[in-house]
């Protein structure tokens, strides 16, 4: 559960988990509650408690009153550890505990198993018998009490009558009751279509028919045992009712399927197109630089007219460069200026000496200040006269500028505007890369189903870029086993080096792409060894690079594109605390230095060094 909101107060995920601890405790379960178990706990030794509860309980309550509480950072991290465990050992068993929220609204992978709405009457009396019928009663006579009820059901009204009552109990959410009416049907009727029905509707939590096609629909029951029962005996009314479920169901998944077909022919369509663009700008780029290498080479003459006009540039730019400079130059030589420092001081002299003079002396100091009056205004006149001046300088550059711009324009146009291509092709390979690679830059290089992947210029070294990307590439574990692993050895490591660079590059964007030192760099505040040094073409960044990067929270925290839902803890190459965890950002930005379990799904924001001349 979610201890504490965004206000900082206790959440109410926090206040029912406890309700349920104190039920369970005096019951006389071992139950581990953080809030509780971990009051005593220096911060940095809670971790092992944690790992100890989640190896040798039978049984996780996850509580939830929201998506997002659900899939807090902590709080997924620990059920998707438990989710691992259950798979190998299936004697443990998680159950969803939600509030104020539809059950479909949880986490995709709570949906094969029973949850519980704690929002119903007596929804901590079923948890607590849902949990003796998983690892055992605390109570004796629980078997006993059972077989009474069953006995006083089954000798009770006929079965429509008990079909009544379900749909009934299903409308008040009474979904356990319902249940058990269903159930007693099937003890006189094991065909009845109605009450296999109603079993599925309590077991999807579905309070009418409506709800139940909606969701049927919607959903992934086709393989539900009681949906297949109720088809299986289904006739007339109903036959037709469950059939035109079905109908829905098929319409529903064929258009999905059209659409699924249509996106993934635009997507093909839109890729094909780019790739058949860049490969046109790259021959385009290819043609530049030969047509410029003939120039630089003396292998290219422009005939006698464009010989003219672009001397004619240069002349106008020369004389336009020879202006502004000899102004220049006569602007620092300007006595004007040596004037102004002496009237400064004269005026700051005589404002002195008469701020000095006592009240005698009133004559020879109003004598004074107005010898600095008229002395401020010939300072005035001068400051004036050297900022005329250097207002012509400026122009004179902007002058000069305009010129030099005109004589690159023309010899654009000479080379078959060859660098007009350059300079306006924004969306060609080179000029995404280059021509926009300055640090804090954003640029385009590669891509996937998606489109081309955004990249954030961290840092220019000579004629190399740090690429960082900008968006969540994809999220995967940082090592697929629960054992120690670094860097060196990690399997998040691998698959960078190999699947995503073979298919987000092509072959021209990969020799692109600099083999780089990735250097092991220690975790400042723990001693796990960071493995050794490695050479990759992909990485992710380190502790000490994030730090050296990013000089605020804001500025680490990972954006989401549109409609993304995804955890926004991103992942770093630094070990954590111990050699089960590695260093990641969290959603606040803030770097979480103790780490997290390896073997999680967190966000990935690979880095590159790339060649900024191939």
């Amino acid at each position: 559960y979610k201890e504490t909101a965004e206000n900082g107060e206790r959440t109410l995920d926090s206040v029912l988990a406890q309700d349920v601890y104190d039920h369970l405790t005096a019951k006389g379960y071992r139950v581990f509650f953080s809030r509780i178990s971990l009051e005593d706990k220096l911060g940095v030794e809670y971790e092992p408690y944690i790992f100890a509860a989640l190896n040798s309980a039978k049984v996780m309550l996850a509580f939830g009153t929201s998506y997002d509480y659900y899939n807090a950072v902590w709080v997924k991290n620990e059920w998707s550890r438990f989710l691992k465990l259950m798979e190998k050992d299936k004697g443990k068993y998680l159950i969803p505990c939600f509030k104020d929220i539809d059950a479909y609204d949880m986490p995709k992978e709570f949906a094969r198993f029973q949850a519980q709405d704690m929002g119903k009457v007596g929804a901590i009396q079923d948890l607590l018998r849902g949990i003796e019928k998983l690892i055992g009663s605390r109570e004796k006579n629980n078997q006993a009490t059972q077989q009474v009820i069953v006995q006083q059901v089954s000798g009770g009204p006929n079965a429509d009558a008990l079909v009544k009552r379900g749909y009934d109990a299903l409308e008040d959410g009474a979904f356990a009751e319902a249940k058990k009416l269903f159930d007693e049907v099937l003890n006189s009727n094991a065909e009845s279509a109605e009450a296999y029905l109603g079993l599925f509707m309590a077991e999807t939590k579905c309070k009418n028919k409506d709800s139940a096609k909606e969701k049927y629909v919607m959903g992934k029951y086709t393989d539900n045992r009681y949906w297949k029962r109720a088809r299986q005996y289904a006739k007339d009314e109903i036959g037709n009712e469950l059939e035109a479920w079905e109908r829905a169901r098929e319409d529903r998944l064929r258009k999905e399927e059209e659409e699924r077909v249509r996106a993934q022919n635009e997507r093909e369509e839109a890729e094909r197109k780019r790739k058949e663009e860049r490969n046109k700008k790259k021959e385009e780029l290819k043609d530049i630089r030969a047509q410029i290498a003939e120039i630089k080479a003396g292998k290219y003459t422009p005939d006698a007219k464009d010989t003219e006009k672009l001397n004619g540039f240069k002349s106008k730019e020369e004389a336009a460069q020879k202006a502004w400079e000899q102004a220049k130059a006569d602007l620092a030589l300007m006595p004007q200026k040596a004037e102004i420092t002496k009237l400064e001081s004269e005026i700051s002299k005589k404002r002195s000496t008469a701020a000095s003079l006592g009240i005698f002396k009133g004559k020879e100091k109003k004598t004074l200040l107005e010898q600095a009056e008229v002395l401020e205004d010939t300072l005035k006149s001068k400051r004036r006269e050297v900022e005329s001046r250097t207002k012509e300088v400026d122009q004179l550059q902007k002058d000069y500028l305009t010129a030099q711009r005109e004589a690159y324009q023309f010899v654009g146009e000479i080379l078959d505007k060859a660098i007009g291509v350059l300079q306006t092709q924004e969306h060609s390979l080179w000029l995404e890369v280059v021509g926009e690679c300055v640090v804090g830059a954003t640029v385009r290089f590669g891509g996937d189903e998606t489109g081309p992947i955004e990249w954030r210029v961290l840092d220019r070294v000579g004629n190399k870029a740090l690429l960082l990307s900008e968006y969540r590439i994809k999220s995967l574990p940082y090592d697929k086993g629960n054992t120690d692993a670094t860097w060196e050895t990690c399997s998040l490591r691998k698959w960078l080096n190999e699947t995503f660079l073979n298919t987000a590059f092509d072959s021209d964007e990969i020799g692109l792409i600099q083999s780089t030192i990735v250097t092991a760099d220690k975790n400042p505040y723990y001693n796990t060894s960071p493995g050794n040094n490695t050479t990759d073409k992909v990485f992710l960044l380190s502790i000490s690079e994030v730090n050296k990067y990013f000089k605020s929270a804001s500025e680490r925290r990972l954006k989401r594109k549109k409609s993304e839902g995804f955890e926004v803890l991103w992942w770093l190459r630094s070990p954590g605390a111990d050699g089960r965890c590695a260093a990641a950002v969290n959603e606040k930005g803030s770097i979480e230095y103790n780490g997290n379990f390896t073997f999680a799904d967190f966000s990935i924001r690979p880095a590159i060094w790339i060649n900024l001349e191939p």
